[in-house]
């Protein structure tokens, strides 16, 4: 049995360690090594350099990169930044990529900006000490990295509240997710949203209302998407007749949103709703249950569907997109209904704090698998928020519901990066196997909430003896 010091550094080497390393990136490949045979072609270094490649995936930091420059003033990659008409005039052109602009630009005003405006605190951060993109993708990557880190230390702090001594396990645990989730799990900011959500949690283990409800407004402002825990949040306070905490949460996260909101208006201006608009105008994201189901069936069904590249990703064209995408909608309301209703009466009938903060973990796990399953967008990315939670309800139960978890991101990992862009670009006929894999995926989330909802509570330990504690 390993010592959490052990396990720590073990934590440290893979979070700093092993998802740091990376090969150059993609477009880099035809540079290297060219044989003295003119007529042969490039070829990669070694099989290693090609796998330290795939573990790159920056394609999103070099977005992340181009909207903190054209926020800054600098130079950026103007596929990335599409200008809006108030914007029109001040940029110049800088060699074949790169734009120029008179003045920095105004985020959502001036430039289009899909995320809410949270994201753009962190893709800022590592621009301001550098311009250069390898430095910044290097800095951006720690600094996902430190925020997993907090996360996954509050999940080994909640485990402990829930049971003592059970924090250990999580801090395996959370090994264990996250080295199967693989790179993904830091090259993109959702990180940053797992700590929000670890922290909320762990604000209602340790029965700090305003601390759990400032970090979920937070986690709104990232990403929007753990809005879907506040129902549970009013759940827990509620079955816990805790109204003077409730209207402290409810009051701090209010005024924490508020604040984030009249930032967004005041910037963004007459695009505020751009943003809004950009999300309900996206089609389905081959990743997900539907796009899935159409590769799965392509074999069968000749020109079923075919693969295009909008809105930031891989999305599937199809007679059948339309319908399914309203489908989608209406499939996901229907989903979360039912998780609410369930996680109400299991949040009310816990029998003491312990399983009913366990079933809060089990109610916000399930909320963001319904919206990642069952939705029109699944990023892969989208599993780093299940990191903590997952780490917190497996050590707080005996059973072994945490490997249907563990499961779904291996099969995520061999999905991206490993298989993703070689089917895509090159063997597109192998986009039957991608669904396969989507589907598993689906069956393997979906079975650890099912099997996770059995499980209470490890009974706590014995009370220690004083005297041996004083002889040890």
């Amino acid at each position: 049995m390993w010592s959490r010091s052990w396990l720590w550094l073990c934590w440290l080497l893979l979070a700093f360690g092993a998802l740091n390393l990376y090969g150059p990136p993609p477009e880099d490949r035809s540079r290297q090594d060219v044989s003295a045979n003119a007529g042969e072609p490039s070829k990669l270094k070694s099989e290693f350099d090609a796998f330290l490649t795939l573990q790159r995936g920056g394609r999103d930091a070099e977005r992340y990169f181009a909207y903190a420059s054209a926020l800054l003033g600098r130079p950026y990659a103007a596929q990335y930044v599409s200008l809006t008409e108030d914007a029109r005039g001040v940029a110049t052109p800088v060699g074949d990529r790169l734009v120029q602009t008179a003045r920095p630009l105004l985020p959502w005003r001036d430039f289009a900006v899909e995320y809410p405006p949270g994201m753009l605190l962190l893709a800022v951060v590592p621009a301001l000490f550098t311009a250069n993109f390898e430095t910044y993708f290097l800095l951006f990557s720690v600094e996902m990295e430190v925020m997993l880190t907090i996360a996954v230390a509050l999940a080994v702090r909640t485990a402990d509240a829930l049971t003592p001594g059970a924090g250990r396990r999580a801090l395996g645990l959370s090994i264990a997710l996250t080295l199967a989730l693989g790179c993904i799990s830091v090259r993109r900011y959702d990180a940053g949203v797992a700590l929000t959500i670890a922290a909320a949690v762990y604000g209602m283990a340790t029965r700090r209302p305003i601390f759990a409800a400032v970090f979920l407004a937070l986690g709104v402002a990232l990403k929007g998407a753990p809005l879907l825990m506040a129902p549970v949040m009013l759940f827990w306070f509620a079955s816990r007749r805790d109204w003077r905490g409730l209207a402290l949460g409810a009051a701090s996260g209010t005024l924490c949103l508020a604040a984030a909101g009249v930032a967004y208006l005041s910037v963004a201006g007459p695009h505020a709703i751009d943003a809004f608009a950009y999300h309900v105008d996206r089609p389905l994201q081959i990743e997900t249950l539907y796009g899935g189901a159409l590769m799965l069936l392509e074999p069968f069904s000749s020109h079923l569907v075919s693969l295009t590249y909008s809105y930031g990703s891989h999305n599937v064209a199809s007679a059948a997109e339309p319908w399914l995408r309203r489908a989608a909608g209406g499939l996901e309301i229907a989903a979360l209904l039912a998780v609410y209703a369930t996680s109400y009466f299991r949040i009310r009938d816990a029998a003491d704090d312990r399983n009913r903060l366990l079933a809060v973990v089990w109610a916000a796990s399930a909320c963001f698998v319904a919206f990642m399953s069952v939705g029109k967008v699944f990023s892969a990315q989208y599993l780093a928020w299940l990191l903590p939670l997952g780490a917190v309800a497996g050590a707080a139960t005996a059973g072994r519901s945490w490997r249907r978890l563990l499961l779904a991101n291996a099969l995520t990992q061999t999905d991206y990066p490993f298989l993703y862009d070689f089917i895509i670009n090159t063997f597109p006929a192998l986009a039957p196997l991608l669904g396969a894999i989507v589907a598993a995926r689906t069956l393997a989330l979906w079975s650890w909430i099912a099997t996770l909802f059995g499980e209470r509570a490890t009974a706590l330990p014995p009370p220690s003896d004083p005297q041996r504690q004083r002889g040890e």
